[in-house]
């Protein structure tokens, strides 16, 4: 064996800090996210994803008439749509221009994704109504769908919603609307707009937590596209499919079943207000996260701004901050002491209601990053887990457990042999040399290792591949000399790296309720999975998770070369991590859906994914198999316009230290994913803490980011 092995650490320590140097980039991007991300013509193309702001609602479109006309958008779809209204007096659609798009200004973004406006005036007439894409500025062109004739007659309101699956061609329909015959009862009915539930029943529930028994079902087997109950509903339906309630119950949890079922898994808390009428939409898709199945419901007399009232209190913005920062002991990137002290400083500062903090390993550095963030962020949680701390399911992917193993670290080899590599670790490589109580200095040590200590560790890295990797580990893990000798000497099985301690931390402006965390299973590293549930200001509650599996260490031969007992048999060991990754986010996966997915709880996830998508030249694709396993069930988070970035980069002057050249592409591996929040309420979706602010500790005149890793900040609308 020659120096070359030990050489090879700087290429190793690379890939495992800044993922995806010398890994293997193949694949592409889900085409499904592509869609969403294609920018429309009413937003612009922004490139850093602000997708319109909401102002819709101050929009204003003036008319005459004695027929009042509601449009509703309730097809999932990033597109945003505008409609055009031939009366029967034109012969074509020409000189007829888009609704929206001729009254200007905030109109002419026209109707995105569950925008459904107030009744507005128009005379009395049967139209020919063509929906276009918002933005055209006539209306002769492509129609996305049609509706030949659509009667609008005076004292009778009427509603227009594009409805369908997102998967098909939309289409569009006419509803007859009823108000309540007495002020002291509300009138409901339920629309399906989606045919992924063919039919519906529907009714106020026992709790207010899905999945929950109906306490009485008030419409029964209403069918796709049309409201009108099929089925033995206890109240009697009108012509238009609404039902009187004269419960005046307040505020409930209302929900839907298939025909004859006894226990609603979908449902929206709705406060029913006497005298007035709603529409229950139920409106999404089971098959695209983007667009989750959901119910949600519209008050046909009260308005906000143009819109109709569809929530009993205002959406509010939560931004949620990811960051991979990389504290990871010796296998960090430079400067790791001047980084975790801007770190430190940058995290406290940003303006977030909710932060996701990766690779922070030492639970002293969570406490300082909770310190220094207290004013910002009052409340915080982190996994205190330790080197005895077990996965919550230790099984492999085919569902065996493998038993920890009984053998001494460094079985076999001599005492002499580990006491002259650590002693050439003490006196040559710490941080107080000579001294048992000394660490690895504030760099990455391989290049000290292969200056001063190749003798000292040929043999053992040869012939105990186990022990290299508990001695290794150990000592990039900041353990004194004294323990790590003690370590790899006297446990058996495998070695935890910095005592079983966990790397994500949240940080939270608003209270956190009862918070758990997922311990994943793996060798080395304590990869978990944080979940950090919020109530916000409206009273909406949102599940926030933060985490990720394990990295993939290329060149893992060089440090890492002992077996995985979760490599599903792999030999090789880039193999293995790569078996080992896709169980973990597997579990991932699993654990966010049972636990947020059964519920229907709205949840931003801080992916630190370690993988991630191709996109264009500039964005290569990092074990993209693996990555699919997460992203297939939750949706990217990616608004309208937005153009996909790097987070860890060619132009990160850390990559350029640890020997990245320019022409390595970035990888795409730090998210915000949503469920059961549409797509279309991610408002914008940028990269932070780009800044070089960080001076080299030998060089002053070089900076560096606070990370390998660039963040995602996320701005999403939650409603009530």
């Amino acid at each position: 064996m020659g120096r070359t092995l030990l050489s090879l650490f700087v290429a190793a320590i690379t890939c495992a800090t800044t993922a995806g140097l010398g890994c293997e980039l193949v694949g592409g991007i889900d085409k499904r996210t592509l869609g969403a991300a294609a920018a429309s013509p009413s937003d612009g193309g922004a490139g850093d994803g602000d997708t319109p702001s909401g102002d819709f609602a101050t929009c204003t479109v003036t008319g005459t008439g004695g027929a009042l006309l509601r449009f509703g958008n309730v097809f999932p779809s990033t597109d945003r749509i505008d409609l055009c209204l031939r009366p029967s007096t034109a012969a074509s659609f020409a000189g007829i221009k888009p609704v929206f798009a001729s009254a200007g200004g905030a109109c002419a973004q026209g109707l995105g994704y569950k925008n459904v406006t107030k009744g507005l005036p128009f005379p009395a007439d049967t139209y020919e109504v063509k929906v276009v894409r918002a933005g055209v500025a006539t209306c002769d062109g492509e129609a996305v769908t049609t509706l030949t004739q659509a009667l609008a007659a005076d004292a009778q309101p009427t509603a227009l919603y594009m409805i369908g699956n997102g998967r098909t061609k939309p289409s569009l329909r006419r509803f007859v609307e009823s108000r309540p015959g007495l002020v002291s009862s509300a009138n409901e009915r339920v629309l399906v707009a989606t045919d992924e539930f063919p039919a519906v029943d529907f009714g106020p529930l026992k709790k207010r937590s899905l999945p929950a028994d109906f306490a009485k079902k008030f419409i029964a087997n209403v069918a796709y596209g049309d409201p009108s109950p099929k089925g033995d509903s206890t109240v009697k339906a009108d012509e238009n499919g609404y039902i009187a309630d004269a419960s005046n119950s307040g505020t409930l949890l209302y929900g839907i079943s298939a025909p004859g079922g006894t226990t609603a898994t979908y449902g929206v808390v709705r406060k029913i207000n006497p005298g007035t009428s709603y529409t229950f939409f139920v409106l999404g898709t089971m098959t695209i996260p983007d667009f989750p199945l959901e119910v949600w419901a519209c008050d046909e007399i009260a308005s906000n701004g143009i819109l109709a009232s569809c929530s009993d209190a205002p959406p509010v913005t939560l931004r949620v901050d990811t960051i991979d920062l990389n504290l990871t002991g010796a296998f960090s990137a430079p400067a790791v002491n001047e980084r975790r002290a801007a770190a430190i400083d940058a995290i406290a500062k940003l303006p977030a209601d909710v932060v996701c903090a990766q690779s922070v390993y030492s639970d002293a550095d969570k406490q300082a990053f909770i310190d220094a963030a207290k004013g910002q962020f009052p409340y915080s949680y982190f996994a205190a887990t330790t080197s005895e701390t077990l996965p919550d399911d230790p099984r492999d992917i085919t569902g065996y457990a493998p038993p920890d193993p009984q053998v001494l670290l460094c079985e076999g080899a001599s005492a002499t042999s580990l006491n002259a590599a650590v002693d050439c670790l003490r006196d040559h490589c710490s941080t107080d040399p000579g001294k048992e109580s000394g660490v690895a200095p504030n760099s990455i040590p391989s290049t000290c290792i292969s200056d001063h200590c190749y003798d000292q560790f040929a043999e053992i890295i040869t012939a105990y591949p186990n022990c290299w990797t508990c001695l290794f580990g150990q000592y990039a893990s900041y353990e004194p000399m004294s323990q790590i000798r003690n370590v790899c000497t006297t446990r058996k099985g495998n070695v935890s790296f910095f005592r079983g301690q966990s790397p994500p931390l949240i940080l939270s402006r608003f209270p956190i309720k009862e918070p758990d965390r997922r311990v994943l299973p793996g060798d080395g590293f304590r990869n978990t999975v944080l979940r950090a549930p919020i109530a916000l200001e409206n009273g909406a509650n949102v599940d926030v998770y933060c985490g990720g599996p394990g990295t993939v260490f290329d060149a893992c031969e060089t440090y890492f070369p002992g077996p995985s007992r979760y490599g599903n048999g792999a030999t090789n060991c880039l193999d293995a991590f790569r078996n080992l990754q896709f169980l973990q986010a597997t579990q991932i996966r699993d654990w966010i859906l049972s636990t947020s997915g059964a519920p229907r709880n709205r949840f931003v996830f801080g992916a630190m994914m370690s993988s991630g998508p191709a996109f264009g030249d500039a964005i290569a694709a990092q074990n993209p198999q693996n990555f699919a396993v997460v992203s297939a069930a939750l949706s990217l988070g990616i608004p309208a316009g937005y153009t996909p970035e790097c987070t860890e980069c060619p132009d990160n002057a850390l990559r350029a230290q640890a020997g990245a050249g320019a022409a390595i592409k970035g990888v795409w591996s730090t998210f915000n994913m949503i469920g059961q929040i549409p797509v279309t309420d991610v408002r914008k979706l940028s990269i932070i803490l780009k800044d070089a602010t960080v001076p080299d500790a030998t060089n002053p005149a070089v900076r560096y980011p606070v990370s390998t890793s660039y963040g995602v900040s996320s701005e999403i609308r939650i409603a009530p």
